[in-house]
């Protein structure tokens, strides 16, 4: 699996580390611990880590299994070390930091968990991964729940399985690598962070610390958001071989040189050809999603837990986690923008915060009008506190409605399908796959001749052929109103609950139109 990281950010995330190397070096505090034996520990930790680290985020070729086991065998090489340090310290910021950063690096390279994510991934083209990508991946997390269904690998692979292993193997290592960084945020001022990178010396204090601690609480707050809800889908022997089903499809390759069907109606030739460049992809996507279709209307209507939230303190813990990272983000800011020694070495520097400023609100024509009354940070993680933990009264496209995120964040929408769209489904025991005219000509002429089924068939006594492409595409059917009646593909959705549940309180169908119609 082809690794995708942001140099900028792996240099960020071990400037940190680095810094710590030098930390406490100049303290003259009384030394309770052996504060000397475990920075020395902490920074051979800290300087392999780096190295494994820039290593990896170098390598293009597949991952497999044998270097999957190397990498972890030298992450617990890397975390005895920082351990060492930690017994002879407990509160070594050095050693705290290290192990925060190498949980993250940890889920960061867990071949198994992304090669999970990979598989659901909606674009099937390889995951970003985190580093560099928290907040996309928060944006991200429901659909990528969602989106599962559509590239299985194997028949042992499921929603559920994922969701386990986030709850066993990556939110105790995201709230470890929190725990860390608690610890390793409270060292002193007094103390000189100054290191050499071999380019130029800079210093990190806990300013870049804060904004650590903020991106891994985004990270907690997706992780929890993709474990609330069940979607796990079963077949109807209790079991996942649907997916085996989706795989083992297999197309055969159809004639795409002669019409497989033709018909004559007052005097007028129709010949119907398959499409010779994609049909046979068309018509693997059309059958494999068949299959995906059929298990959602099966688990809708005997899985009592598909689509339920389960798990409501993951809701809870999301939102706070988000609380957590807005106010590290204004820690941070507050810290950076305090300081009083030159910024010439700085990673985080005072002109970085006021350039960002000055770039609030957004000028874009087509910005919210919620962003009018930012003028900082701070003002938007103010807003997005407001927004998350209760209502928040907003305008746009002449419609002034309420958005209660709060709502959502305490278990509002217990059930996913009792607040999705109106739909008419075909009979399951039907096919879903049918053909569909891609494109097509039209010429005039009085006799056609052409081969069909291995015969050359000769028509006379006509005015016109018509020549069509077709494709093959799922249909498993159709939007309604509110009482069953088909209502036409450009018209929006007849919603059971405009309101969400709540999260958008006073929400009419009317309003709904002016907002998104």
């Amino acid at each position: 699996m082809k690794h995708k990281y942001a140099a900028m950010a792996v240099c960020f995330l071990f400037v940190l580390g680095f810094a710590l190397t030098s930390c406490f070096e100049s303290s003259t505090e009384p030394d309770p611990n052996d504060m000397g034996g475990a920075n020395t520990l902490a920074r051979q930790a800290m300087v392999q880590l780096n190295q494994v680290v820039i290593d990896m985020s170098e390598t293009s070729t597949e991952i497999n299994t044998a270097d999957d086991l190397m990498a972890q065998a030298t992450f617990n090489q890397i975390e005895a070390k920082f351990n060492q340090a930690l017994a002879l310290d407990t509160d070594n910021p050095m050693a705290n930091l290290g192990i925060a950063m190498l949980e993250i690096v940890r889920i960061n390279y867990d071949d198994e968990l992304w090669s999970m994510i990979d598989d659901a991934d909606s674009m099937g083209t390889g995951s970003k991964r985190i580093i560099n990508n928290q907040y996309q991946f928060l944006a991200q997390a429901p659909l990528r729940v969602m989106n599962h269904y559509r590239f299985g690998k194997d028949n042992s692979f499921s929603i559920m399985r994922v969701q386990n292993y986030i709850k066993a193997s990556v939110l105790p290592r995201l709230d470890n690598s929190i725990s860390r960084l608690n610890h390793a945020v409270a060292m002193a001022d007094s103390n000189s962070i100054m290191i050499d990178t071999g380019e130029e010396y800079m210093e990190v204090d806990c300013g870049e610390i804060y904004a650590f601690r903020a991106s891994v609480r985004v990270l907690s707050a997706a992780f929890n958001l993709m474990v609330a809800y069940d979607f796990d889908m079963i077949d109807s022997n209790n079991s996942y071989n649907w997916m085996l089903d989706m795989i083992n499809i297999s197309i055969t390759p159809v004639n795409t040189q002669d019409p497989y069907n033709y018909s004559v109606n007052n005097g007028v030739l129709t010949l119907d050809y398959w499409n010779p460049w994609d049909y046979e992809y068309e018509a693997e996507e059309a059958y494999r999603s068949q299959v995906i279709a059929k298990t959602v209307k099966y688990n809708l209507d005997h899985n009592p837990n598909f689509g339920k939230l389960t798990d409501p303190g993951r809701l809870t813990a999301a939102r706070n986690a988000i609380l957590g990272a807005t106010a590290d983000v204004r820690l941070g800011v507050d810290y950076i923008m305090n300081e009083t020694d030159s910024q010439a070495n700085d990673v985080i520097k005072i002109e970085n915060i006021i350039s960002m400023n000055n770039n609030i609100p957004p000028t874009d024509s087509d910005a919210p009008n919620f962003t009018a009354t930012w003028q900082s940070i701070e003002d938007i993680t103010n807003w997005l506190d407001t927004v998350i933990s209760s209502s928040y009264a907003m305008d746009e496209n002449g419609v002034q409605f309420t958005v209660n995120l709060g709502a959502f964040f305490g278990g509002a929408v217990t059930d996913i399908e009792e607040v999705l769209p109106y739909f008419h489904w075909n009979d399951p025991a039907q096919s879903w796959v049918q053909s569909h005219v891609q494109w097509q000509n039209e010429y005039y002429t009085s006799t056609y001749g052409f081969f069909y089924n291995g015969n050359y068939v000769y028509i006379d006594n006509i005015t016109k052929v018509i020549s069509r492409r077709n494709g093959l595409e799922m249909n498993m059917g159709y939007n309604t109103d509110s009482v069953g009646n088909m209502i036409g593909d450009s018209e929006m959705p007849f919603l059971p609950d405009y309101t969400f549940k709540g999260i958008l309180p006073g929400m009419t169908r009317a309003k709904y139109l002016q907002l998104f119609g």
